[in-house]
């Protein structure tokens, strides 16, 4: 398994392939998705994959993250500048703790927008090499490197078209962020991660 393989075999390939709708190769070889719907692979569907804009992750909801944090292996960071949450989630009991998520769900100015945080599936060093890898890999124009708040290596990844598009970065080597957001473009995607 190469390091790219590894990276999207976590709570990462399942959210490229509902923020985003792309059917990589390197995603149907996923052995299958740890941390999200019980681990079970997602299939490899061609074109925009249909997203429950609720609750994306399938989570399990909660009242807060108080309630849950200890069950976490991250410090949760709420985001700000976004408004009360519609919803917050996280993986049910059944996912080991290194492998949970929270998954914050807004109504902003620009629409549904979800901000998802988990551990990182490798490394800092091997998460920033397996991610400048899917800049190359992907079909052009779908990942793009660039920096965001206090330098923060980030990736951004939209359709082809530019549409439905997000952005995911590795805050302070120690949690993977995602937000995206049914009807965001790149330019909205990147002030919102910026927000934060």
């Amino acid at each position: 398994m190469s390091a790219n393989d590894r990276f999207l075999s976590g709570a990462s390939a399942i959210l490229l392939v509902m923020f985003v709708g792309l059917a990589s190769c390197a995603i149907s070889e996923s052995p299958g998705v740890s941390g999200v719907s019980g681990g079970e692979a997602h299939p490899s569907v061609p074109g925009p994959q249909v997203v429950n804009w609720d609750n994306p992750a399938n989570g399990v909801s909660v009242e807060s993250i108080a309630a849950i944090q200890d069950s976490l292996a991250f410090d949760v960071l709420t985001p700000k500048g976004l408004g009360d949450p519609v919803g917050i989630f996280t993986a049910d009991k059944g996912v080991p703790k290194d492998g949970r998520f929270v998954e914050f769900v807004y109504d902003t100015q620009f629409g549904r927008v979800v901000v998802l945080e988990h551990p990182p599936d490798l490394p800092p060093d091997q998460w920033i090499k397996a991610n400048e890898s899917m800049v190359i890999e992907q079909p052009k124009g779908t990942v793009q490197a660039d920096t965001i708040r206090a330098g923060e290596q980030a990736f951004v990844f939209s359709q082809q078209d530019g549409s439905r598009a997000g952005v995911y970065w590795l805050e302070g080597g120690v949690t993977e962020f995602w937000l995206g957001g049914p009807d965001l473009d790149i330019e909205q995607a990147l002030s919102l991660a910026n927000s934060l």
